[in-house]
């Protein structure tokens, strides 16, 4: 991990963390994994600066090494679970994808995975879109406009071409500026979120769930969702669907978060983290300085 990382996930024990807490029961306990190469996982319990317990979850992907492979579900895979998913998918890493209609179980922004488009009844919102390349580059970008108008924006875009896309209804971090978005009404409260960033070299994908809604975990605003990744090194950051959808599943450890429907939520598209092949190349890093 490099020394930048490191750094930003000490800031972010020490804003988690009591101001005047002296005792080791009131610091943030962390438990780092290695589930599989290029994959890094933590799970912390810790306090926000007002005292609330929060558990935290949380996988740091290496997209430079091509034994991990990122991914969207195709609408063939969707409706499902994410520990369905994850099954189907051989998936090392899953969390939940985008905001979806309940009726139809489709996404309500632009997603592509594995060549096939999502059909949406509707696009109710304004996005911004993860796309992610088959030679593990990817991109965090906006979106803006809605319906057939934002399909052309994003998938005609060059960068975009041949990508895994998911959307999100509000894009948190901007060269690592929290951003709130105009078009979604905040209230100040906290939720069960499930986020994902960026690293400003575009080398580390992070995937986020906060728990909440229980006595264990008060859940995150949206700020502090986006100041959490920003805290474990991504620049550039979107939320996802949370309450009840947030889920955070490894591999032989199933869901390791606690959902706040008492069970998993059946959602429409996911994220996960797959094995892939060690011999394929990844050019791109070359300009990327080694860790």
């Amino acid at each position: 991990m490099s020394a930048r990382i490191v750094a930003t996930v000490a800031l972010f024990a020490a804003t988690l963390a009591l101001p005047d807490a002296p005792s080791a029961q009131q610091r943030p306990i962390d438990r780092w994994s290695s589930p599989a190469p290029g994959v890094r996982a933590l799970e912390r319990r810790a306090r926000w600066a007002d005292g609330a317990s929060v558990s935290i979850f949380a996988a740091q992907i290496d997209l430079c090494d091509p034994r991990a492979v990122v991914r969207v579900s195709s609408p063939r895979e969707g409706g499902r679970t994410v520990s369905s998913f994850a099954a189907r998918a051989r998936a090392l890493v899953a969390v939940n994808g985008d905001y979806f209609d309940r009726s139809t179980l489709r996404p309500t922004g632009p997603s592509r995975a594995s060549g096939l488009l999502w059909t949406t009844a509707a696009w109710t919102h304004h996005d911004s879109v993860l796309a992610i390349a088959r030679d593990g580059q990817a991109v965090i970008r906006d979106v803006s406009a809605l319906g057939t108008a934002a399909l052309a924006t994003v998938f005609n875009a060059p960068e975009l071409a041949r990508t895994d896309t998911i959307s999100a209804r509000e894009r948190v971090l901007v060269d690592g500026r929290v951003r709130l978005s105009p078009w979604v009404e905040h209230d100040g409260r906290r939720h069960p979120r499930t986020g994902v960033g960026l690293s400003r070299d575009r080398r580390t994908l992070l995937l986020v769930v906060i728990d909440g809604r229980s006595r264990q975990s008060a859940g995150a605003t949206v700020e502090e969702l986006a100041e959490a990744l920003r805290s474990l090194g991504a620049s550039d950051g979107l939320k996802l669907d949370g309450g009840g959808s947030s889920a955070f599943f490894l591999r032989n450890r199933g869901v390791i978060n606690r959902p706040s429907d008492g069970r998993e939520r059946v959602v429409a598209n996911h994220i996960a983290v797959v094995r892939g092949d060690p011999r394929t190349a990844r050019p791109w890093c070359s300009s990327i300085t080694p860790r």
